[in-house]
């Protein structure tokens, strides 16, 4: 039985700009980085997506011999996201 439904929100583009300089605080980055940018792309995906982003931009900037991670980086991350479901079921607890 179900008391209490309580629906959970993707994160705005605020909360993903937030983790963003957060996971990056401690990582080697470019000046140039598009926060801004970064955040809409990623607006409305999970906060596990944002972070699976920022790890692979890493892992694809040690693989291309990269001292920091660029927006190019980024990009080629994001591009490597899994593709979003639009018809998703909800549940309910």
């Amino acid at each position: 039985r179900f008391d209490h439904i309580i629906e959970v929100q993707m994160p705005s583009k605020e909360e993903v700009d937030s983790l963003l300089h957060h996971l990056f605080e401690s990582l080697p980055v470019s000046d140039d980085i598009d926060y801004d940018s970064i955040a809409s792309q990623l607006q409305g995906h999970a906060m596990s997506d944002v972070t699976f982003v920022v790890k692979e931009a890493g892992r694809l900037a040690v693989k291309e011999n990269e001292d920091v991670i660029s927006n190019a980086l980024i990009r080629k991350a994001i591009e490597a996201l899994p593709k979003k479901k639009e018809n998703m079921r909800k549940i309910g607890f």
